[in-house]
């Protein structure tokens, strides 16, 4: 399935999203408030995840400085799907729950950062993107490489409007 999403680009196709989702399935996953939370709801209730088809890469020289850490281009496979009930499975997607789930138990630290991070995206390399649930700022955790979140985009809106579907 195919929509338009907003934020983002029209020539990034994002496919196979899950069941559609209200407001309030969202609440129950995040009843707090959270800067940038508008903009996240909006994008899910338009799309329950989604896959990108045709790839997807995010350049963080458009709002960091990121000669001295290596990461200037990553990639996005897909945005994790919400469950609306308990075993909602997807053959394509991962779920955010699940993530979350599994990522608090890798180490005392990841749990830590689990309390005030929510897993939405992933790389296809085991690596996920990360909304900061108090500052709204977008990370990515390579655990293998560092404990440190890398700063990937101020605002989940200003993350998915600079995605891209090719690289430069």
């Amino acid at each position: 399935m195919t929509n338009k999403i907003p934020f983002l680009r029209d020539d990034l196709l994002l496919e196979d999203s899950w069941e559609t989702l209200s407001v309030s399935d969202i609440d129950a996953l995040l009843p707090d408030h959270f800067n940038g939370r508008e903009d996240f709801v909006r994008f899910w209730l338009a799309a329950n995840g989604g896959y990108f088809t045709k790839g997807c890469v995010f350049y963080r020289d458009h709002f960091y400085d990121v000669s001295k850490d290596g990461y200037t281009d990553v990639e996005i496979e897909s945005f994790y799907f919400i469950p609306r009930h308990t075993g909602d499975d997807s053959p394509v997607l991962l779920s955010v729950r699940d993530v979350w789930e599994r990522r608090k138990g890798y180490s005392p630290a990841m749990k830590k950062f689990c309390e005030t991070h929510l897993p939405f995206a992933g790389d296809g390399g085991d690596h996920d993107y990360w909304l900061d649930l108090k500052t709204g700022i977008i990370k990515l955790m390579v655990p293998e490489e560092s404990e440190d979140a890398i700063l990937i985009a101020p605002s989940f809106m200003d993350f998915c409007s600079h995605l891209q579907s090719s690289r430069r």
